[in-house]
């Protein structure tokens, strides 16, 4: 079993769901909290409108904010103003006025924390089993299954082979950070549905590029090469019409067998991105 399905690929989208649920439970039990306490029906409506802001934030960050924040500030007035006549008009206003403040700050805030809090899942995901960006293999995952993959090959003479494709970091860094975001989500499918269960592909980290990384068990250069081909034309296809630009080089297949010095550098690079000493030799 392939690691990247023995542990399933991350979804923000169901991630963002779970956040969007606890949500609603949360909103739902304040209304339910208000109502029984004879709050005023507008301002049980404004705890909903959080709601919408909260729903826009997760799922279009800083802009999606700022517009459902505009958006529930505009309902809110609208169900405040008939109140004009009865408290008159600078008391609804400012009421409007400080309530909308609330809404802005809140989709303000709440995106800015969501990024965050986004961020920091990553930065704990690349020490373990995934990458969050793509649900695929961390860079630690693919240098340890790396790492038994020589240990194999060195004690029984098994055969293995890596193939490698990289993408400038400074073309993704271009996009936008929600088209960057559903690009690697994409880039992760792509990829799971290209491994067979034996292989192991990740995206990696160097210091100029975002590496795909795969590991094929039991495969010759030739067969190697062949999924090199694959993988690089789907990836090719994958980012046309996205303004992301694919190493001019195309992807390179590396049998340990035949290169075991090339498998072992792309190994000590792995373990110089990761700060793990360079342990294996090249061979002479």
């Amino acid at each position: 079993m392939s690691t990247t399905e023995k542990f399933g690929g991350p979804s923000r989208r169901v991630g963002s769901t779970s956040l969007i649920v606890l949500a609603v439970s949360v909103l739902a039990l304040l209304a339910v909290s208000q109502i029984a306490r004879g709050v005023d029906p507008v301002e049980i409506l404004a705890t909903v409108l959080f709601l919408g802001i909260f729903v826009a934030v997760v799922y279009f960050e800083l802009v999606g904010g700022i517009v459902a924040a505009a958006a529930a500030t505009m309902a809110y007035g609208v169900s405040r103003l008939p109140a004009v006549d009865v408290v008159g008009s600078p008391s609804v206003w400012r009421l409007i006025t400080l309530r909308g403040a609330s809404f802005f700050a809140f989709g303000v805030l709440g995106s800015y924390a969501l990024k965050r809090f986004r961020g920091a899942i990553r930065i704990a995901s690349y020490g373990h089993h995934l990458d969050y960006e793509t649900g695929c293999a961390s860079t630690r995952q693919i240098f340890q299954d790396l790492d038994i993959e020589i240990a194999r090959a060195q004690r029984y003479g098994s055969t293995f082979s890596v193939v490698i494709l990289d993408i400038a970091s400074s073309s993704l860094s271009s996009l936008k950070e929600q088209a960057r975001t559903q690009a690697l989500s994409q880039l992760g499918t792509l990829l799971r549905s290209t491994a067979r269960a034996t292989d192991r592909l990740g995206l990696v980290d160097t210091r100029t590029d975002r590496r795909v990384f795969a590991i094929l068990a039991e495969t010759p250069k030739s067969g190697a090469e062949s999924f090199a081909k694959r993988i690089g034309d789907r990836v090719a296809d994958l980012w046309l019409g996205k303004g992301v630009a694919v190493s001019p080089d195309p992807a390179q297949a590396f049998s340990y067998t035949e290169q075991p010095n090339e498998v072992r550098r792309l190994r000590n690079e792995l373990a110089s991105e990761l700060g793990e000493p360079l342990t294996v030799e090249l061979s002479r």
